[in-house]
């Protein structure tokens, strides 16, 4: 029974088979345990920032207002107390920051020197240094406020007695929907530094599963095109991931000034053929599909065998989700003299199989070889060669329970590699399968329960993914219509369709409704996937319906909720894990 809301912040309410400690986001402790260095004094006990030139020991002010972002803590730390998002003032003497973790915590003695050196970029040798014993954490946060907040603000002795002066928690009024992390990483790690690196000219192919920073490598490289002056374009399948990829660049730092040049696919090829031949590209039917025969027939009209054709305009192509694009179109990118293509993609996440490139289609049309992959994180004295496809192994978004859901809709095939699971932490949730009998009353309590659950963290991007239109709709209207109480203001609901003109905008929380088959390559924090009943399902597809769950799944970073209606048929559920340690409920 879903307990009465109150707007008490110590409320207890019950969301997807678990109680959670309903909050403001911004409470925080102000204990000081007064030795010279950083506290919150009741999670973090003793914390130590290094920083990454010489890793030299600082606990200065200065050091965190530096942007340094990775910090060790020597002593004990509450660990199940730490979550994604959650703020903490860190204290010294007089000085007080507010920062917000971005990483979940990770005792140091569960991980090895080689992955630890992979993940954060440093030489292996150094993890003896900094971790010579058990007890030791590693976590980053981001700067929230580095000024006092409050300039007459006095720590707190801990062995004060409860009730006396100053002795209550800080909190902050906040907005109902508030900034999010949602930017290109400071840093990455050595795989991704050994893709990122490779020569701006020449054919590439790179691949990776969900979190492996495939994406990003692919916009950290357009980004340095556009540095550079380079004239260039980053391609993606649809509108809304180009716009998301805008987002994330223009939110990106030292960037406003020098956006990457993005476009769909389809809309810039349109565009450049008539440009490039002088005729309007031809279709068949609708505009988005392109006869692909007959541009080569104008091709070979316009530039007969021997003649020299002319070099194009945008010299370099960044592809994301290259997959998705037919082969056609990078056969003709060859013969319209194309030289330097950077293509990234998943095999297992190809949700248009009609009209997707295989494995093959992409080695042959990009000159690689199918038998020859180049494990990036690879430490043996494999020599790189032109003809390797580069592989991304470690997925830095999902939580381990998020990625080993993902894992068991995963098709295996020679093309696909899976991406190694993360680290297993003590915070992270199982995956839930909420169900709900499909009366209005029960519809609504599911209403709720998203709407406190955006409530609780303003900062945090609820994707609520939905098999079709008409249950998008039916979400949109109840959100809409619905009246809760909550501690902050109602936060930001959008619902999105390749028909709407506005887009919406990644880089604050609150709730972005849209349709499964659109959230290819987005990112949220926590995914809602509605009505699974109403997906279709029966043997023949079953393949295609495991890739669009698995493209679904691996969308969130830290939680999943299912969501099916009881009171219809469900065929769905055959590809759905029975294990309870992999999906309650």
């Amino acid at each position: 029974m879903q307990p009465e809301f109150r707007s008490d912040s110590k409320t207890v309410i019950a969301i997807a088979g678990k109680d959670i400690l309903k909050q403001p986001s911004a409470v925080t402790s102000q204990r000081f345990k007064g030795s010279d260095s950083w506290h919150d004094g009741l999670v973090f006990k003793n914390i130590t920032y290094k920083t990454l030139k010489g890793l030299e020991g600082r606990t200065s002010l200065d050091l965190i207002r530096s942007g340094d972002r990775t910090a060790f803590s020597s002593d004990s730390i509450v660990y199940g107390a730490v979550n994604v998002g959650d703020l903490f003032r860190l204290t010294r003497k007089t000085d007080n920051v507010t920062v917000r973790i971005v990483e979940v915590p990770y005792p140091t003695e569960s991980i090895s020197a080689k992955k630890w050196s992979e993940l954060e970029g440093l030489d292996p040798s150094l993890y003896g240094a900094l971790f010579s014993q058990n007890g030791y954490f590693q976590f980053r946060f981001e700067l929230v406020n580095p000024d006092p907040i409050d300039v007459n603000w006095n720590p707190i002795n801990p062995s004060k007695s409860k009730g006396q002066k100053n002795n209550t928690p800080l909190t902050t009024k906040i907005g109902g929907s508030q900034p999010r992390r949602f930017r290109l990483p400071d840093k990455t790690t050595m795989e991704q530094d050994f893709a990122l690196e490779l020569p701006e000219t020449d054919f590439y192919l790179l691949l990776g599963g969900p979190g492996t920073g495939k994406s990003v490598i692919a916009l950290l490289r357009a980004r340095r095109l556009a540095r550079k002056g380079h004239p260039h374009k980053f391609l993606a399948f649809n509108q809304l991931l180009v716009h998301a990829s805008k987002n994330l660049d223009a939110n990106t730092a030292n960037n406003i000034n020098l956006p990457i040049r993005a476009e769909t696919w389809i809309t810039w090829f349109r565009t450049n053929w008539r440009n490039f031949v002088g005729t309007p590209c031809p279709h068949r039917g609708q505009v988005y599909e392109i006869d692909w025969q007959e541009v080569r027939s104008q091709l070979y009209s316009k530039f007969p065998v021997g003649q020299a054709i002319p070099k194009p305009k945008e010299s370099y192509l960044v592809i994301d989700e290259g997959q998705d694009m037919p082969k056609d179109f990078y056969e003709i990118l060859l013969e319209m003299g194309y030289e330097n293509i950077f293509v990234v993609a998943d095999f297992n996440q190809v949700l248009h199989q009609d009209s997707n490139s295989n494995y093959s289609d992409l080695c042959n049309a990009l000159l690689k070889s199918a038998s020859l992959r180049f494990n990036a994180s690879a430490t043996s004295m494999e020599k790189f060669t032109d003809e390797h496809v580069v592989q991304l192994t470690y997925n830095h978004r999902n939580s381990y329970p998020v990625a080993q859901l993902a894992r068991t809709f995963y098709i295996t095939s020679p093309q696909n590699v899976p991406p190694d699971l993360p680290l297993l932490t003590r915070t992270a949730e199982i995956p839930v399968l909420e169900k709900y009998d499909g009366s209005p009353a029960n519809f609504l309590k599911i209403i709720h329960r998203i709407l406190l659950t955006a409530d609780s963290d303003p900062t945090k991007l609820i994707g609520v993914l939905c098999p079709n239109n008409l249950v998008r709709q039916r979400y949109a209207q109840a959100f809409s219509q619905t009246n809760v109480q909550l501690s902050n203001e109602s936060p930001r609901i959008e619902s999105y369709s390749s028909s709407d003109g506005v887009l919406p905008d990644f880089s604050i929380g609150g709730i972005i409704l849209l349709n499964a088959q659109a959230c290819k390559g987005l990112e949220f924090d926590y995914v809602i996937i509605a009505d699974i009943d109403e997906f279709p399902y029966w043997k023949s597809i079953e393949d295609q319906q495991k890739m669009l769950f698995y493209v679904m799944v691996s969308r969130a970073i830290e939680r999943v909720i299912i969501v099916q209606n009881t009171a219809n048929p469900c065929p769905i559920s055959a590809i759905l894990p029975t294990d309870q340690n992999i999906l309650k409920g």
